[in-house]
This record gives C-alpha cells, sequence and structure tokens, in this order.
C-alpha cells in the first residue's frame, strides 16, 4: 500500500502556520477524556501525529510518546521540535507495531484521508493490534 504523501507539498506552511490554535485547545479536551486516566509515564502513539506538535506537548508532561505518520517532511519538522521522540514513517492504513501503548490518539482530521470503509476498517486494525489490554484509542477532529 502507498503511503499517504499528501502533506508533503506543503509542510513548510502546514509546520509553521497551520492549527497552533487547534493544538492548543485539544489538550483539554485530552486531559478531560483520555489523559486523565492514565498513568504519567504511559506510552502513547500519536498517529497521523503531522509536524509533532501534540507529541512534544506530551513528552514535555512525562509521557513516552511515539509519533507515526506518512509525510516524511512532516516528520522532519517533528523531529527537530521534539528530538528525545520517537517518529516512525508509516503508513495509518499499513503500520505493524507490537502491543506497547496505553493509548492511541489521532487528532485533527487526520483520518478523514481515509477513503474506504476497507482502509478505515484497517486502521482499527493496525491500531488494536498495538495497544495493550484495556487500551485506549481516541479520535478527535
Amino acid at each position: 500500500m502507498k503511503r499517504f504523501r499528501d502533506y508533503d507539498p506543503f509542510a513548510w506552511l502546514y509546520a509553521n502556520y497551520w492549527g497552533h490554535d487547534y493544538h492548543d485547545q485539544i489538550l483539554p479536551v485530552l486531559d478531560k477524556l483520555v489523559l486523565g486516566s492514565l498513568p504519567r509515564r504511559a506510552q502513547i502513539l500519536d498517529l497521523c501525529c503531522g509536524d509533532g506538535r501534540l507529541v512534544r506537548k506530551l513528552t514535555r508532561r512525562g509521557y513516552r510518546m511515539t509519533g507515526l505518520d506518512g509525510s516524511e517532511l512532516l516528520l522532519a519538522y517533528a523531529r527537530q521540535t521534539s528530538p528525545k521522540s520517537e517518529f516512525l514513517l508509516a503508513d495509518a492504513r499499513s503500520f505493524h507495531l507490537p502491543e506497547r501503548f496505553d493509548t492511541v490518539l489521532s487528532t485533527f482530521d487526520s483520518l478523514n484521508h481515509v477513503m474506504s470503509l476497507e482502509e478505515l476498517a484497517q486502521v482499527f486494525c493496525n491500531t488494536h493490534a498495538c495497544l495493550r489490554p484495556l487500551g485506549l484509542l481516541s479520535v478527535r477532529s
């Protein structure tokens, strides 16, 4: 399966001018719905992490973060802003990770780019496979 690379041509614009307000506004929502029930050192996967802003903020809070995205250029920005975090180049429809995460987050409009029910089901299967027992998937847009 091909990797979702549509953000590569405007990665610079995205990283510098897009979504700053959203990323600040989503944190209180995540605190209330997901993060408040996790231990401080929980392992979290940010699925479709983009330029890593959420990864950076949650790493600073003490979470062990991994970001996954299909855009090589956005991940380059993510690695610059959060160099101690793990970032993986992969597509949400075809990634395979071991069962190690306490929760998987997918924010903004990330999963809107998955255009078929079959592919969306594959995203959920991939996500389920990397969650620990009783792990949570949280999708917010």
